[in-house]
């Protein structure tokens, strides 16, 4: 359809009988109509024609209305689905943060928090040493995660089931400070432990896994070695080895129950223990023994420089001369199975009773400066004084050699002969009831 270019009723009726009309008007009289009928013919005429194009303006104003409603409605509902789409996206970028309970309160006890690289081993499902977990560990982190807040954004590469992925520095930047399971104290593998149950709890690990895992540090605190001489030190080897070993097992598809308790093992593990502290035990003792006390092969340069010549024996076959090497020997020798692991005291069948903790355990009697006897839960009756010597709790000097094996015979005043463990005057510590039992 032609289009109009302007508003058709603002167009003025044209003067027929001008010369532009002029041949329109000859052809009406020549077809036999008078002038003024001719000239009324063609008003009729261009009225009709006028209206006609009137009402196609109109319809043409109409239509491009419609068609400009119809391009703002689209402009506008593309501008709509634009803003909802920005809004849509705003809302996945928004921190979330769900809902709670408001009936419940703070729990009694909050766990510290360890590094995020501890939190991401967990999640992972991967083997992490226990230290993490411990208030050492816990307290390391915190005060990293301090100093490094402002790097917190930065990001690295690492294999995530079987892919390369972006993640944070932190969950994935071990400590230099972390040491290994064995090396733990008691009382930070204790700890540590019952906060890595926590979290590997709160991480949705296996039921199966977190029950074995359960079971097996309880049998470990809780194993009747523990009051033995190296019984902590060869029980923390033990958790440490095992729970390494379940790790790798697992990820080979081999896994075994960490919850059953293998007592071969153990037994493997206690005389390693054993055996390097001997060795040190070796290497301390004769550090202490003169040059020229050693056997020849333990003299070192002197050995070398004496090679060639003749060495006279330091005892004779059967004799009964001290000898500083067979003294470490015997004195570091391996206990037979159900022999305790002691050095016997003189005059006694048994190890001899430490005069202030009243224990028969292996360690240095004659510096012992426990606070509680060998059960470690009674208070000693005695403590050491600023010279070493053991006072009462009357303030009283008692004498030592009373308290030893083969005890005192002095009559002598300033010799104070009460026992260590009980205060009794008819014994020392030796026969002390509170003694520790052979």
């Amino acid at each position: 359809m032609e289009r109009i270019a302007s508003d058709p009723a603002l167009e003025a009726q044209p003067n027929f009988e001008s010369a532009a009309y002029r041949g329109w008007l000859t052809a009406l009289t020549n077809g036999g109509l008078g002038r003024e009928e001719a000239l009324a013919q063609m008003v009729e005429d261009w009225g009709l024609e006028h209206q006609k194009r009137i009402n196609l303006w109109r319809q043409q104003v109409e239509e491009e209305a419609r068609e400009l409603r119809e391009q703002a409605e689209h402009e506008k509902a593309e501008k709509d689905a634009e803003e909802q789409e920005e809004r849509r996206e705003a809302e996945k970028k928004k921190p979330k943060i769900n809902d709670f309970d408001a009936e419940i309160t703070v729990a009694d006890i909050i766990i510290p928090r360890p590094s995020q690289y501890a939190i991401q081993k967990v999640k992972s499902m991967e083997y992490v040493e226990l230290w993490y977990f411990s208030p050492d560990g816990c307290r390391e982190a915190a005060m990293t995660s301090r100093s490094t807040s402002d790097s917190d954004d930065a990001f690295g590469f690492a294999r995530v089931d079987g892919m390369v992925a972006l993640k944070t520095i932190a969950s994935f930047k071990a400590s230099q400070k972390a040491v290994q399971d064995h090396d733990l104290s008691w009382r930070q593998f204790d700890l540590a432990k019952t906060s890595f149950l926590i979290h590997i709890e709160k991480n949705g690990w296996p039921e199966k896994h977190q029950q074995a895992l359960a079971l097996f540090f309880t049998l470990i605190t809780n194993h009747e070695h523990r009051m033995r001489p190296r019984g902590e030190k060869t029980l923390l080897r033990y958790a440490g080895f095992v729970r390494r070993e379940w790790h790798d097992r697992l990820s080979q598809n081999q896994g075994f129950n960490i919850g059953i308790f293998n007592s071969a093992l153990y037994s493997s593990i206690s005389d390693d223990v054993w055996e390097a502290e001997r060795d040190e035990g070796l290497k301390l003792l004769q550090s202490a023994l003169p040059t020229s006390a050693l056997p020849v092969r333990h003299r070192g340069r002197e050995a070398s420089e004496n090679r060639g010549k003749r060495v006279e024996p330091t005892s004779s076959p059967g004799s009964n001369r001290y000898h500083p090497y067979r003294a470490v020997e015997q004195a570091t020798k391996k206990p037979h199975k159900g022999q305790q692991s002691f050095q016997p005291g003189a005059g006694q069948s048994g190890p001899s009773a430490c005069a202030l903790c009243l224990g028969r355990f292996r360690h240095p009697i004659h510096k012992c400066a426990s606070e509680f006897l060998w059960d470690k839960r009674t208070k000693t009756r005695c403590r050491r004084g600023a010279e070493g010597h053991l006072v009462n709790p009357e303030g009283l000097e008692l004498c030592y050699d009373w308290q030893r094996p083969k005890g005192c015979s002095s009559t002598a005043r300033s010799h104070v002969h009460k026992c260590s463990g009980c205060g009794a005057k008819d014994h020392g510590a030796q026969e002390c009831p509170q003694s520790e039992s052979i």
